[in-house]
């Protein structure tokens, strides 16, 4: 797996383009952040069609999503799972209501906007698919009917046992009790929408 240099802010960028991309061309994948959150990669061809046979490949070691992550796995070994397992039996979903908790963390977790802007992110950052579950390089362009999508992420958190699930998640993020760390830009004000 290359290595990978820390992430680059757009200003950045646009001033060393060059430096950068023979970097990547040289192995280490270039993280670019917008606004301080992941927007785009710079990888090389041989790197993105050789070596990755998964997004999951394509994680930093130090990308916020693998804490969160670990975070959501945990919650859901612990019982999480089963408040899932009964919404899926509750009603016919479109998108399995477990890439759907993912796609409400990361709303909340990055302040992603709404259903649409939601469904957006998700079509143009990979990090955040492989965050879903959709972990095929080249599979990952299929996500599924927009409108579809946005319904049934405005349904989920109306269920009070998932919203108390993305609550606990967030909880423990690091810094939620004190100064937020810059990798994470929670949505307070939507967390507690749901928590109503």
């Amino acid at each position: 797996m290359p290595a990978y240099k820390r992430a680059v802010g757009m200003r950045q960028l646009d001033g060393q383009l060059s430096k950068y991309m023979k970097q990547a061309h040289d192995g280490q994948p270039i993280s670019v952040m917008r606004r301080g959150i992941p927007y785009v990669w710079i990888v090389a061809h041989g790197t993105w069609v050789g070596r990755a046979g998964s997004l999951r490949d394509l994680v930093a070691p130090d990308d916020p999503l693998l804490h969160l992550n670990d975070t959501v796995e945990q919650v859901l070994h612990e019982g999480g799972h089963h408040v899932l397992d009964a919404v899926a039996r509750d009603r016919a979903w479109v998108f399995p209501p477990d890439e759907l908790y993912r796609a409400l963390l990361l709303q909340v977790a990055f302040s992603l906007g709404n259903g649409q802007q939601l469904y957006s992110a998700l079509q143009t950052n990979l990090l955040y698919r492989w965050f879903i579950g959709r972990n095929e390089l080249y599979a990952a362009n299929d996500l599924g009917p927009q409108e579809q999508f946005v319904d049934e992420i405005e349904r989920l958190p109306r269920y009070p046992k998932v919203a108390a699930l993305v609550d606990q998640v967030i909880r423990s993020l690091p810094g939620f009790q004190g100064s937020q760390p810059r990798t994470f830009i929670v949505n307070y004000g939507l967390l507690a929408a749901w928590q109503r």
